[in-house]
């Protein structure tokens, strides 16, 4: 069976048009073919395609690509929900029991936190955030001065002009 685009890309401008009309596409009459084609295969994909006054063979297609497309996601989600269960056995082998019954993980970021949280006392004040006001002071730009946006024109006669 032909894909859908090639039957379509058969069709003259004029037949298209007609189609775009009996699917209910607004604004059909100002498309090119390659944007009639295109949004009608949108507009297909939405619709019923048996209510519509089409060929058969644009129906056929259209139900063919609807049944490959449902094939295809279910494969992929068939592949994902292997990889899902590979990842879980994956993360399942990499704990090892304790001798207390702990489930220690072999990721060393896990054996560094307790560490970190040893070494900073729990007293310790807060330090003051680094605003852009707490270190570094605005300098207010005067008209006769030299613009900040690098031009090396007066600020009155750059960027002044506008504020």
């Amino acid at each position: 069976m032909k894909n859908l685009n090639e039957i379509l890309d058969s069709y003259k401008v004029t037949e298209l048009k007609e189609f775009a009309k009996n699917s209910g596409v607004k604004g059909y009459s100002k498309l090119k073919k390659a944007e009639l084609i295109d949004t009608i295969i949108s507009r297909l994909a939405n619709v019923d395609v048996s209510t519509l006054d089409l060929p058969d063979e644009i129906k056929n297609s259209v139900n063919d690509n609807i049944q490959s497309t449902a094939a295809n996601m279910v494969a992929a989600i068939a592949k994902d929900e292997n990889n899902v269960a590979a990842a879980d056995n994956k993360a399942a082998t990499e704990n090892v029991a304790d001798d207390d019954g702990v489930i220690k993980l072999k990721n060393r970021l896990f054996g560094v936190a307790p560490l970190v949280a040893n070494v900073i006392p729990e007293d310790m004040p807060i330090p003051p955030s680094n605003t852009p006001n707490s270190f570094m002071q605005i300098k207010k730009i005067y008209p006769n001065d030299k613009c900040p946006c690098g031009s090396g024109k007066k600020y009155k006669k750059c960027c002044g002009k506008t504020a």
